[in-house]
């Protein structure tokens, strides 16, 4: 497939989810049905700092230390 210049833009979406298998069974029977199907995105909030980073910062700092 070759785009010319003078075609517009093509918006192309994959949404992806991952799921247990025991949901995805129930979703994929509930599509199957023609059962309406609705999903609610989550995201949880971040910390301010994240513990993991502070401990790589420190190792870091250390590494360098000790090697000089």
């Amino acid at each position: 497939m070759v785009c010319e210049a003078d075609e517009p833009d093509v918006n192309i979406s994959f949404p992806v989810a991952m799921l247990p298998q025991d949901a995805s069974e129930s979703l994929k029977q509930s599509l199957q049905e023609k059962i309406n199907v609705s999903v609610r995105l989550y995201s949880p909030k971040r910390p301010l700092v994240d513990v993991a980073e502070v401990f790589l910062w420190h190792m870091a700092i250390g590494s360098i230390l000790f090697a000089s």
